[in-house]
């Protein structure tokens, strides 16, 4: 119990804090540390968005380019069909 009281007060009857400064600063840094995490998760979650947003807009204006050129070739296959079925009669 000697010992005990050594550590956790001093000899003018206050209570020994040495060490509280070392698990403030470690909070500190601990707390700095997880907003600095927390930013950098933020910005690739950002980044990642703007990417698939990207992807996606030149997805969408290669299949409208694919949906044009099919369109085009079924309106010349119909005029020819057309054509042939007018010669008929």
């Amino acid at each position: 119990m000697n010992i005990m009281k050594k550590r956790l007060w001093t000899e003018n009857g206050k209570l020994n804090n040495r060490g509280s400064a070392m698990l403030l600063v470690l909070t500190v840094i601990s707390l700095i540390a997880l907003l600095g995490f927390m930013s950098l998760s933020a910005a690739v979650t950002n980044w990642q968005i703007r990417m698939l947003g990207r992807k996606s807009e030149r997805n969408f204006y290669f299949l409208e380019t694919a949906l044009d050129e099919i369109y085009s070739g079924l309106g010349e296959e119909a005029g020819e069909c057309l054509k042939r079925a007018m010669k008929r009669f």
